[in-house]
């Protein structure tokens, strides 16, 4: 065991066989040296606060100290003993590098040699970018179900992901070139308003822990996006041809008229840009009017009417149905005209059995039936121009949508 060496001395005797008595450490009374510590445990060294540093040992022990990648060192007496131990303890913290490194080697009287070496930091983790998006536009607004992207970068690496939240949604972080990134969908019950996000409890592996991030540390050229998931409402007046449009984030207005029947054709008119948009389409005369309001988000509201008839919601945009009722209003008057003139060859055949008497009557209806039938297929030709509707109305649905 380790203390004092102990040892014996006996079974020595004289010539004449006389044995002398055995002899122990008391008897030691000669020499320097009166014992021998046995002693094979290296002194303890302990660090505090990263700074901080505590040495104890069993017995008295020598201390030094440098600072590794420059000529900073030093040395520590022992302080005294103290609950069976030397002691000695000393501070690094008027060290003013951010991080640094240190090695501590303590050696004790028996040659027991202890080291230990660390980095000293206690310096957080500082943000060098902190970036806002929304993948889905990049309007500086957000609807419901755009998809709000937050990437952070740090000076170092950190023990573990950062927590990121965005309008108090909890983030799921991963690690995408560099920086940790959090993502969270937009839904129509949040808060309306600028989009807020935190990042929190970011530490570095001597534990440091970084201060809260919010939108006053965003460094990226996206400043601030703005949740807006309410659509436009449009309102008619009474007289079912005119009205408002009303939203907090208007962008883009539009009216498309349907008129006629036969010579169908569209018109488009926008509105100056108001607090509140007023609209009116009482001069353009009877037809089908659709009413489109955009807002910045990109939310949009779509109302058909008639003049006349209570509008009503819509869900699909109008343009298509319109074509195909112009369609089949064209095929009828086609099969009218065919009609027509299987009437005028009747006409005509029953014409050569009439009497001479009744020629001139039937000559001069024979003409005006002609003549009508030269008027339908006038109408005809016209109903023919339909067949470039479609082209128009794909043409017309292109530019508005641009």
């Amino acid at each position: 065991p380790e203390g004092v060496i102990k040892f014996t001395v006996n079974g020595y005797k004289d010539i004449v066989g006389n044995e002398g008595k055995e002899l122990t450490n008391t008897d030691i009374s000669y020499g320097v040296v009166r014992e021998i510590i046995l002693d094979t445990t290296k002194p303890e060294i302990n660090v505090e606060n990263q700074v901080d540093v505590v040495i104890r040992d069993a017995n008295k022990f020598t201390t030094n100290w440098e600072k590794l990648d420059s000529d900073l060192s030093g040395t520590s007496n022992n302080d005294g003993y103290w609950g069976n131990a030397w002691q000695t303890s000393f501070s690094l913290s008027w060290i003013t590098d951010n991080k640094f490194t240190v090695k501590v080697t303590a050696t004790d009287v028996a040659g027991n040699v202890a080291t230990k070496e660390w980095t000293i930091d206690v310096t957080a983790p500082v943000c060098t970018s902190l970036e806002i998006e929304n993948k889905n536009q990049t309007t500086g607004y957000a609807k419901a179900g755009d998809v709000i992207k937050v990437s952070v970068a740090f000076n170092e690496e950190l023990v573990s992901n950062p927590i990121i939240k965005v309008n108090n949604i909890l983030a799921d972080v991963s690690i995408i070139e560099g920086k940790y990134v959090g993502e969270v969908e937009m839904k129509a019950d949040m808060k309306q308003g600028e989009i807020e996000i935190s990042v929190d409890e970011y530490k570095d592996d001597s534990e440091n822990l970084g201060l809260e991030l919010t939108n006053d540390n965003i460094t990226g050229d996206v400043k601030s996006i703005i949740l807006d998931t309410i659509k436009p409402v449009i309102n008619f007046d009474e007289n079912k041809a005119s009205g408002t449009i009303m939203d907090t984030n208007l962008d883009k207005y539009l009216g498309r008229i349907l008129k006629g029947t036969v010579n169908d054709h569209i018109d488009t008119f926008a509105w100056l840009k108001d607090p509140e948009v007023k609209f009116d389409f009482s001069s353009h005369g009877d037809g089908v009017y659709t009413i489109e309001a955009y807002d910045k988000a990109g939310n949009v509201t779509i109302e058909k009417i008639t003049q006349g008839v209570v509008p009503s919601s819509i869900k699909v945009h109008p343009v298509g149905t319109m074509l195909k009722q112009g369609a089949q209003e064209a095929q009828k008057n086609v099969e009218e005209t065919e009609q027509v003139k299987k009437t005028e060859g009747n006409l005509i055949s029953d014409n050569k059995e009439t009497t001479m008497e009744n020629e001139q009557e039937e000559t001069k209806t024979n003409k005006d039936s002609k003549e009508e039938v030269i008027e339908n297929l006038k109408g005809n030709e016209e109903d023919k121009s339909l067949n470039k509707t479609e082209n128009v109305l794909e043409e017309l649905d292109k530019k508005l949508n641009d």
